[in-house]
């Protein structure tokens, strides 16, 4: 009850004096301007001699609001000519801040106090003033002993930062010696500032600073050394800073970030490394910085980042970065880095806190989505532009239930981007095709997103492309007597794979061709030297083989086409065939898949066999196929039907001969079997 009858007993009192109006008693040579945050500004001149005109005055700006009077001394004003009587404003709780005024060792504070009727001078600023040793060093003032803030800021001439010049000031709380070219501090400079909880070095020449300068600031909150030329720190300096929240070291040089350097630092919350030269950031760098909620270490020259620490409960992280432990994390910047790999924690955490990832301009190949990382505990935004992304990998996204009410939302803008079938899920993401429940917790920005590859699509947009466009290019090893490599494509969506062998010299078949049993496959073998069709296939292999193109080889005979009984294309233009037998003809009209054969360019025998191929419709250049009347030359040795196992023989001997007549049976019999064979492989 008492602490609420003094907070509305607070509030009163600052309802009291929150409202200023300029008045009809106004200060003279000040004109008064109402502002609109309830506050009131004075322009004041003060005529420094006789001559009238506007360079002989001195200008001062005061602002006076409900919680502090601020006087501003234009072009650096002497405050020892400021005059004017302000106490008929009653503003006897506000704080008084001098901004760029010349203070010597004259000056009198204390007046300037009274003439503002406030409590006491809270902060001096101090901007290109050439007398800081008048100020700080012989101006006698009690008041400076009661300063809260002190800021030097655009000093050409503060080389060198001592105790000497803070020793009248012991209880200021914040500091700031700002862009004065200070290429030192002494150990000591800041002993005697127990209090202080905020310190602002930056824009100065700092290179080194001594281990022991930080060492009595024991409620320092607030760090900033930006904007220096530090390039080493002692992993000593840090360590009596037990109650640092933010530690700024942004565009200095330095390399490395050792083991110890932030180990005390239990408390800290924000640390900004950016622009720097770091390469090398020690694996336990961060691992007891549980409290830190925004790392900012952008613009150095980071690669490796995995954690290598391995105990017994976590040995099977094989993909954490050394950022794992920090569980309350929220923002990570890690841009305009030479990042190569994507580390497992940085999903994991975006389960705890982390909302914002940076990665842009680096040097990540590719980034997978699972449903796995769709656990965050709010909306996560993932930063990928402008990397050497060659895809993002959707195809173990489900449309099984989430398990989060939020978004991921991943720009993945200004990528090289490889149009090929392992981004066909992508492009159906682009197109709206994946289930709705996907787009309701998954948000990929992928403007201009241009393909730069394979060849025949290079500087097309993804967004233009179909799913027939896509395919998966690959050189595979394979085991041939010429050790020429073949160049599958596979087509993930159609789940075709079409293997390019042509114009490889191969007198035997390849072997190890990279086909995939759960996929069509076409094999493109032309302009060869084969003098067989190909039986060196798995059963399981034959079965996936829907186009054959044998076309510009050797081959004499068509045995060993009964193997593939899925085949829909044929293609055996320009071989050594000379005659097609009846059993072929027979096999051809049992492959049921079978389409589309071709045969011209072959040096068929005039005859019988020749005439029932001209008219066998399979044959889609049966109008271009030419004979010569020449003789068959007999076998010395019948060729076997098939050169397959029993097994397979009697399978396709059932489907032939029970297709025709008993009759025709013995009668083909007698022919085939009674005689000598004509042994087509030979002229």
């Amino acid at each position: 009850m008492k602490s609420f009858l003094k907070l509305i007993s607070l509030f009163l009192t600052l309802k009291m004096i929150t409202s200023f109006q300029c008045l009809e008693n106004n200060v003279k040579n000040c004109t008064c301007f109402d502002l609109d945050n309830s506050a009131i500004e004075y322009i004041c001149l003060y005529h420094t001699n006789n001559n009238s005109e506007y360079n002989n005055y001195e200008e001062f700006n005061i602002v006076i609001g409900p919680f502090e009077t601020v006087i501003k001394c234009i072009k650096l004003s002497n405050l020892k000519n400021f005059h004017f009587d302000f106490r008929f404003l009653h503003i006897y709780l506000t704080t008084l801040v001098l901004e760029n005024c010349v203070i010597d060792k004259n000056t009198d504070l204390e007046k300037i106090k009274e003439l503002t009727s406030v409590q006491y001078v809270n902060t001096i600023t101090l901007s290109n003033n050439i007398q800081l040793n008048n100020i700080l060093i012989d101006n006698t003032s009690a008041e400076l002993f009661m300063l809260s803030g002190l800021i030097i800021m655009d000093y050409n001439n503060l080389t060198e930062v001592s105790e000497k010049i803070l020793h009248k000031v012991p209880n200021i709380v914040y500091l700031t010696i700002k862009n004065c070219f200070v290429q030192t501090i002494t150990p000591n400079a800041f002993h005697n500032l127990k209090i202080l909880s905020k310190l602002d070095l930056s824009k100065n020449k700092l290179k080194y600073i001594h281990p022991e300068t930080f060492d009595y600031l024991f409620e320092l909150t607030n760090l900033d050394l930006s904007d220096n030329e530090i390039e080493i720190l002692d992993d000593k300096i840090f360590q009596h800073l037990q109650d640092l929240k933010n530690l700024n070291l942004q565009n200095n040089k330095i390399t490395t970030i050792s083991e110890l350097l932030l180990s005390k630092l239990h408390k800290l919350e924000i640390f900004n490394a950016n622009e720097n030269l770091i390469s090398t950031i020690h694996e336990n760098a961060f691992t007891n910085l549980f409290e830190l909620k925004q790392i900012s270490l952008a613009k150095n020259k980071l690669n490796d980042l995995l954690s290598i620490k391995e105990t017994e409960k976590d040995k099977f992280l094989k993909n954490n970065s050394i950022f794992a432990s920090c569980n309350n994390l929220i923002e990570l910047n890690l841009a305009y880095n030479n990042i190569q790999n994507f580390y497992d924690d940085w999903i994991e955490l975006s389960e705890m806190k982390l909302t914002s990832l940076q990665l842009s301009h680096n040097l990540l190949p590719h980034f997978a989505v699972t449903q796995h990382h769709l656990k965050m505990k709010s909306d996560f935004y993932i930063n990928l532009s402008n990397n050497m992304m060659k895809g993002i990998n959707l195809y173990s996204l489900t449309s099984l239930e989430f398990e989060t009410p939020y978004r991921m939302h991943i720009n993945a803008r200004d990528n090289p981007i490889n149009c090929d079938c392992l981004n066909d899920r992508l492009l159906q993401y682009i197109k709206g095709n994946l289930d709705k429940k996907i787009y309701q917790h998954l948000n990929i920005d992928t403007t201009n997103l241009i393909c730069t590859g394979p060849e025949e699509l290079k500087g097309e947009k993804l967004s233009d492309l179909s799913s027939d466009h896509l395919s998966c290019q690959i050189t595979v090893k394979t085991f041939n007597d010429n050790n020429v490599s073949c160049t599958p494509k596979y087509f993930l969506e159609r789940q075709l794979t079409i293997i390019n062998c042509p114009n490889n010299n191969y007198t035997k078949f390849p072997e190890g061709l990279g086909i995939i049993t759960s996929f069509a496959t076409e094999i493109e073998l032309e302009n060869n030297n084969l003098e067989y069709i190909p039986s060196e296939f798995s059963k399981a292999e034959q079965k996936t083989i829907t186009k054959l193109n044998l076309s510009g080889n050797k081959i004499k005979s068509l045995n060993g086409i009964h193997l593939f009984e899925n085949l829909e294309i044929l293609e055996l233009k320009n071989n050594n065939i000379r005659n097609v037998r009846n059993k072929y003809l027979l096999i051809f009209g049992y492959l049921k898949s079978l389409k589309s054969i071709t045969l011209s360019g072959n040096p068929l025998i005039c005859g019988p066999n020749f005439e029932k191929l001209k008219n066998y419709i399979k044959i889609k250049d049966r109008n271009n196929l030419t004979c010569r009347d020449e003789p068959l030359i007999p076998s010395e040795k019948s060729e076997p039907i098939f050169e397959e196992p029993k097994e397979t023989y009697s399978l396709f001997a059932k489907y032939a001969l029970c297709s025709l007549e008993r009759e025709d049976v013995e009668k083909t019999w007698q022919k085939q079997c009674s005689i000598p064979q004509i042994d087509e492989t030979k002229e």
